[in-house]
């Protein structure tokens, strides 16, 4: 109940990354939410600590995959 009340203390917005990676600042905030399109076949590898914190995505396929060069993603900062 508590994780569900946290995840609505906040909305998505609309944000880019540019070549696979993201950086953001964020202050009060106990938890990162990603929404990403799943037909892309790409996931995030997230790093932070305290007010900062670093996103890269990464394609499933390390090998052959491509990661666009603008990715559109939608954030929550809860």
């Amino acid at each position: 109940m508590l994780l569900s009340l946290i995840r609505k203390s906040n909305t998505f917005t609309s944000q880019k990354s540019y070549n696979g990676f993201y950086q953001g600042n964020v202050e009060n905030a106990d938890l990162i939410r990603i929404k990403l399109s799943i037909n892309l076949s790409l996931y995030p590898q997230i790093a932070g600590h305290k007010i900062h914190f670093a996103i890269r995505f990464l394609h499933e396929d390390s090998e052959n995959g491509i990661v666009p060069d603008k990715l559109p993603f939608k954030l929550a900062c809860c």
